[in-house]
């Protein structure tokens, strides 16, 4: 994103958490289906949230959520802002109600592996200004994970950059993979 903060939450506990400290003003963006990340674009003084920006977080909710796997290649992702969201009495920890008008917009699950700030990373591919950055491309397959993990490290090793089998698994979804390497 242009340099706006987006968080995401990677469980129940970290989505109550997240929207609950999400200001009126601020985006939050979650899947139409149950079970994903609840993100939330940080407004900050001086700086506009674009389309782009929401759509980039909007691919990252989508893709971390468990439409990936399923498999699912687009996924319908629904935005608000955060004076929107409600927590009902009787609703389990994580789940919110929403009132007002939703923005929905159909995304398409894909991610482009980078290192950001010297961290690998799963990202939406629009987010990465110089192609060159760009490792690999993920989207959902019928690869498990820790074999996908595998072929990353391998072309890590192959480019002198050494990352642990724990913080790749950490970096991508949980799921599935088709990969797409690059060199």
């Amino acid at each position: 994103l242009n340099g706006l903060l987006v968080i995401g939450g990677k469980n129940a506990e970290q989505n109550e958490l997240i929207v609950k400290e999400a200001k009126d003003n601020d985006i939050v963006v979650h899947t139409k289906a149950p079970g994903s990340p609840f993100c939330v674009i940080k407004q900050e003084k001086g700086k506009k949230i674009s389309e782009q920006d929401v759509k980039e977080a909007a691919v990252f909710c989508a893709s971390f959520s468990q439409q990936w796997k399923k498999r699912k290649k687009e996924v319908e992702v629904h935005i608000f802002k955060g004076q929107q969201v409600m927590k009902e009495k009787n609703q389990k920890m994580g789940t919110f109600s929403v009132v007002g008008k939703i923005q929905k917009v159909n995304v398409e699950i894909k991610l482009g592996l980078t290192f950001q700030k010297n961290t690998l990373r799963a990202v939406p591919l629009e987010t990465l200004k110089n192609k060159n950055e760009l490792l690999t491309i993920l989207i959902p397959g019928k690869e498990i994970k820790e074999k996908t993990a595998l072929k990353i490290k391998e072309l890590l090793t192959k480019r002198s950059k050494s990352v642990s089998l724990q913080k790749i698994m950490q970096a991508i979804p949980s799921g599935g993979f088709q990969i797409k390497l690059r060199g």
